[in-house]
């Protein structure tokens, strides 16, 4: 009974943590509606325009891949290649540190089959009804 009580008291602490946080959710992203109204009323296409770009920076700034569009604009357009590259020459360095229980089995080394060793399929053929 003991336990049953417990784990009640957990979930409802839970359930608690939870509903306070959703709410807490809501209002700043209210706040920040309310915070943006009068700006977009002054200027809707630039805001729109700003909230996109926010928006893409936001998606974009955690992949490693470069995207461009050359058929929508002559732009000169600016890649962080030495970041890019610093990136990759992390994660490999990471890759190469990390071992695993599958690197340290050591495998039997192949051998080639040959065709005398493979299965043939017999050759009968079967007849359908007349």
């Amino acid at each position: 009974m003991p336990k049953a009580t417990g784990r009640a008291e957990r979930l409802k602490k839970e359930a608690l943590g939870y509903s306070e946080r959703t709410v807490n959710e809501a209002f700043g992203q209210v706040a920040q509606f309310e915070k943006l109204l009068p700006e977009y009323q002054a200027a809707p296409e630039v805001t729109r325009n700003r909230l996109y770009l926010d928006t893409m920076e936001e998606v974009y700034s955690n992949t490693s891949k470069v995207l461009i569009d050359s058929e929508s604009s002559g732009n000169l357009l600016y890649l962080p290649i030495d970041k890019l590259a610093g990136q990759e020459s992390g994660s490999t360095k990471r890759s190469t540190r990390s071992t695993s229980a599958y690197d340290q089995i050591e495998l039997e080394p192949e051998t080639p089959i040959t065709p005398s060793q493979s299965q043939t399929r017999p050759t009968t053929t079967r007849q359908g009804r007349n």
